[in-house]
């Protein structure tokens, strides 16, 4: 794409995890042109717009800077991804080290200085320890781990006050569907063992993704925002609060306790992320007039759960961007005769009748496929449908309990952004749950094969 030159424009570092997925389609929505920093470069499989330019996480290419309005970083392995381990410490501490430093360099070089830098860093700032006491922005920083990971992060950012407005966004537990914490404990609830952990009094910390969003627009759109934020919602609430709104949603029990001995043998010191985390409150979100869309943890769920049709069950969610008009979109994805090109050859996946020449509501669709080598055969019905916005296929016979599948379709920027829900509940509840993680795993392993698929197809025919 090409930007129009009086149109703002946005770096993002780290931007195609899931807060970046919604900062960069937030921005695009308000007329922002989006720059992405990535390792690997993969056209279209973002849910908005972007020139991609590929790093090596040492070096920001020059080009990729040069004449942008704003950067924001959230490069940055996975806290909870793995293991504590010695190695794994030290991948944590250099892919956020290296990264701020590189911006610093970069800005050293680079003549046209953004207007504002955001720099992310994390609550863990403040230390994991069962505290009751407040920490603020004022609050000093902990000693533990995550503490002194977070100092190190926001040391190596410090020069880039040198050179222009910083903004520090230390970020609590981000809900969204698309990553993060939340469809993970979702996930367990769902399977009807969500449980209160430890003591039940940590903080859970927590703010929606869209306020994240907003926070990051707002930051770069108004001088009043400078210095530190803790990115944590109002309404915070202790971890045995969160956990009986989860249950009153779910097939969990609210009177479910899971002892702290039992996380830390599980998860080693990783589990201090669960049961040790202090009260977190921004003094300053306030003072600069920032005003939550979701201050209370029960609106953020209510308004979460807002787009799920059956929200007691498990739940996948994806979005892509492709540069291509709606109406080609519902046109193609609409189509029975393409479900085989873009679905994974190994699947072995066959159309074997449809009730109707044209999909339109009521259509019925029977196909056969092979999963693991045990072969399949699955019927199908469009539930709903409306014409390039939104259609439903759900599940009649086959091997889900239920299966209820959400097409949406979202003009953007001159083109269309393609979005996957699934609610889902494997056959056999409680037992079923058991091959959860495979299951998982494969319908991972099936959209990114369909983003790619889709994208590849209609960008080659366009």
């Amino acid at each position: 794409m090409v930007n129009n030159e009086n149109q703002n424009s946005l770096l993002l570092i780290g931007g195609s995890g899931f807060i970046g997925s919604a900062v960069g389609e937030y921005f695009s929505k308000n007329g922002w042109a989006i720059r992405l920093l990535t390792r690997t470069v993969k056209p279209f499989q973002t849910s908005f717009p972007c020139i991609q330019f590929q790093w090596d996480g040492k070096i920001i290419p020059d080009k990729s800077i040069e004449g942008v309005n704003a950067v924001v970083n959230l490069a940055g392995q996975g806290i909870a991804d793995k293991a504590w381990t010695p190695s794994y410490q030290k991948s944590l501490l250099d892919s956020r080290v290296h990264s701020t430093r590189a911006l610093v360099e970069s800005l050293s070089r680079t003549k046209d200085v953004p207007s504002v830098i955001i720099q992310a860093s994390a609550i863990g700032f403040y230390g994991m320890q069962n505290c009751q006491k407040s920490c603020s922005e004022e609050s000093p920083a902990g000693s533990d781990f995550l503490a002194e990971l977070c100092q190190s992060w926001e040391k190596e950012a410090e020069t880039i006050s040198k050179y222009t407005r910083l903004v520090v966004a230390r970020i609590g537990l981000v809900l969204g569907w698309q990553g993060g914490a939340l469809p993970k404990l979702w996930d367990i609830y769902a399977s009807g063992i969500g449980s209160s952990l430890g003591t039940g009094k940590q903080w859970m910390n927590w703010i929606h993704l869209e306020d994240i969003a907003r926070f990051f627009f707002s930051a770069v759109e108004s001088q009043r925002f400078t210095g530190f934020y803790n990115l944590v919602a109002p309404g915070n609430v202790d971890n045995r609060s969160f956990h009986e709104l989860m249950a009153s949603r779910t097939p969990s029990f609210s009177m479910m306790r899971a002892p702290g001995f039992s996380l830390k043998v599980a998860m080693g010191s990783r589990a201090d992320l669960l049961l040790k985390a202090p009260k977190v409150i921004s003094k300053k979100l306030p003072e600069a007039d920032f005003k939550f869309n979701f201050p209370e943890f029960s609106e953020a769920l209510c308004d979460l759960l807002k787009e799920r049709t059956h929200p007691r069950l498990h739940y996948f969610k994806v979005k892509q961007w492709i540069p291509i008009a709606l109406e080609e979109v519902w046109n193609f994805v609409s189509s029975a005769s393409n479900l085989e090109r873009i679905t994974p050859p190994w699947l072995g996946f066959r159309i074997k009748k449809i009730s109707t020449t044209e999909i339109e509501l009521g259509t019925r669709i029977s196909y056969s496929l092979n999963l693991h080598g045990i072969p399949i055969t699955w019927h199908s019905k469009i539930s709903e449908w409306s014409p390039k916005v939104e259609f439903v296929d759900e599940q009649e016979k086959g091997p889900y309990h239920t299966w209820f599948h959400r097409h949406l379709f979202t003009e953007l920027a001159g083109g269309t952004i393609i979005e996957d829900r699934v609610d889902y509940q494997l056959p056999l509840f409680p037992l079923g749950q058991i091959s959860l993680p495979f299951v998982k795993k494969d319908l991972t392993h099936i959209f990114s094969y369909r983003k790619e698929a889709t994208a590849t197809i209609l960008c080659q025919n366009g």
